[in-house]
């Protein structure tokens, strides 16, 4: 989720992403080296190997799970946009492993690159409509509350079209984040990604009566009818969008999720010659029911127009 982009009770944010601030709280990669891969996992179509141009990674003060379609969960401690100059870079980090060890084990640059790409496809057209040029992952290695290492692969935007820069630049991280255990609920996640769905289809539909069935308490406390419906109205309608799951974000905490807690699904689908991106905000009410808190909608600056 845009990190600084905090929900407010269906608070409908018709803007692209870019107009979202970066996300404080940078951890600079120190002693960057290059790391060349084992021979027994070749990186295909690698340029030469060298330091990653993006020398900062996002470590949020809460981490989240989270789950793509393809290569299921991912403990990611942050992800946002970061500002390099006059240049937007996206960045995603995620602990990989709790074994600083594990980082140089023979089959570590293969996974690497298979995860990276994995979290390419969940966040590029995330980071596309930031108006980012260049995507990040960062892998951390280390126990919780030591040091631990990090290896990073950038990515370049080319028009439409995000191609590995580079190959693995190591770097050191003074403190891995300590977290609590994550217990995931999968019945939870598969109704958020429905009601998400159901509601963003009644949209599409001006269907306003079972939009407002499906939101939450916290939405029904703050907004009157009227008011919820003027701004459906505002969120622009796409009748028979063929919406696909980018990813979900979820909390991370043991025993599951409570009453309170939040989910996000996002979701693209083809806008023209563009792909817009949709993100729901689903909380879980008193009556342990998820329901739509917010949602918004970002879509990717046009070709030419900048970020």
């Amino acid at each position: 989720m845009l990190p600084s982009a905090r929900f407010a009770p269906l608070s409908i944010l018709l803007r692209r992403a870019s107009a979202i601030g970066c996300l404080v709280g940078l951890a600079s990669l120190a002693a960057c080296r290059t790391v060349t891969p084992a021979p027994q996992a070749p990186v295909a179509n690698s340029q030469p190997e060298r330091c990653s141009p993006v020398a900062a990674y996002v470590v949020e003060p809460r981490a989240k799970i989270v789950v793509t379609p393809r290569a299921g969960a991912f403990l990611v401690l942050g992800s946002g946009p970061v500002q390099l100059g006059s240049r937007t870079s996206w960045s995603v980090t995620y602990q990989a492993a709790t074994d600083r060890a594990s980082a140089d084990a023979p089959e570590a640059r293969e996974r690497l690159g298979v995860t990276a790409e994995s979290l390419r496809l969940a966040y590029g057209l995330v980071a596309d409509a930031a108006g980012a040029d260049l995507l990040a992952v960062t892998a951390v290695f280390g126990a919780p509350g030591e040091s631990g290492i990090t290896e990073q692969i950038t990515f370049v935007r080319d028009g439409d079209t995000w191609h590995r820069s580079s190959g693995t630049s190591r770097g050191e991280l003074h403190l891995v984040p300590v977290l609590p255990g994550a217990d995931r609920d999968l019945d939870a996640e598969k109704k958020a990604v429905q009601v998400a769905l159901e509601f963003l289809g009644a949209v599409d539909r001006a269907e306003y009566d079972a939009a407002w069935d499906l939101s939450s308490a916290v939405v029904k406390a703050t907004l009157s009818r009227a008011k919820f419906q003027q701004q459906l109205r505002a969120l622009a309608s796409h009748p028979g969008a063929e919406r696909h799951e980018l990813y979900r974000t979820l909390p991370i905490r043991e025993g599951g999720l409570i009453p309170g807690s939040e989910l996000e699904v996002w979701f693209a689908f083809p806008n023209g010659t563009r792909s817009s991106v949709e993100s729901v905000l689903l909380r879980l009410d008193d009556d342990l029911e998820l329901r739509v808190a917010g949602v918004k909608e970002v879509s990717p600056p046009e070709p030419g127009t900048g970020a």
